[in-house]
């Protein structure tokens, strides 16, 4: 209709009214493109914001991960100082031996669960997030993760040697009584009924003991869980740290 008029009005020869009509075109034209440009970035704000709250879940999900490996890994330090003082005297054990012959097992495991990094790696392939700060406690969340998972490319060698020198009709009772994996999360029995008498528990002991090398290989895989309840605090601090990044940068965006 407008190009319409503006025929008209040049056969007309009124340029005033041309230039009107022309000047009311570019307007529109103008704000048409402003609104388009305006919905493209509400667009990316909402898609924005719908991918920082699944990095914040995910983050909060790790965050629990880590927590619970960090509270295994308090009871294999504890069980491993526990049969270290056992190693360190000169007699045999004549009470509460199956509870020190599960120590001895406790003290052999390792917790790990690898945590997700999927939407925070479809984040960065985004481009996003927006904001630095965000990106400063990703990137030192994403190094601390990487860190952790260090510790523990090879298992402990003490891992090995104490369970080729418990019975495997002792370990069976160990595993079956005194350890859990329930839906993957692990769970360390330390109150596990006595499955043999207290003098096999302690024939078993003495077996323990006699090894050499079993002194050393503890004391190592003790120091490493201690590093890594360590670990896991950090990691969870910078979890935290995103957590309150992506909280701050979404509170002003209701």
């Amino acid at each position: 209709m407008i190009l319409r008029r503006i025929t008209e009005h040049v056969k007309a020869q009124n340029w005033f009214a041309v230039g009107i009509d022309f000047i009311i075109v570019v307007v529109g034209v103008f704000i048409g493109i402003q609104v388009a440009n305006w919905n493209d970035v509400r667009s990316a704000m909402k898609a924005e914001r719908t991918y920082l709250l699944e990095m914040r879940a995910e983050v909060a999900a790790n965050n629990i991960v880590v927590g619970d490996i960090r509270d295994l890994a308090f009871i294999t330090v504890e069980a491993g100082e526990r049969s270290l003082a056992f190693l360190e005297q000169d007699q045999p054990c004549t009470q509460n031996c199956w509870r020190l012959l599960v120590d001895f097992f406790h003290a052999s495991q390792v917790a790990v669960a690898p945590v997700s990094l999927s939407v925070f790696e479809e984040i960065q392939r985004q481009g996003l997030p927006s904001s630095e700060r965000i990106k400063d406690a990703m990137k030192t969340y994403f190094v601390g993760t990487g860190s952790r998972a260090a510790i523990f490319q090879t298992l402990p060698a003490y891992r090995e040697t104490v369970r080729g020198l418990i019975p495997v009709d002792a370990q069976r009772y160990l595993w079956r009584d005194c350890h859990n994996n329930d839906d993957g999360v692990e769970e360390y029995i330390t109150d596990c009924p006595a499955a043999i008498s207290e003098d096999e528990a302690s024939e078993i002991l003495e077996h323990i003991r006699s090894h050499e090398a079993l002194h050393q290989q503890l004391t190592y895989w003790i120091g490493t869980n201690l590093l890594d309840i360590g670990s896991n605090e950090n990691q969870i601090e910078m979890g935290n740290a995103v957590i309150d990044a992506i909280d701050f940068e979404l509170g002003g965006k209701q």
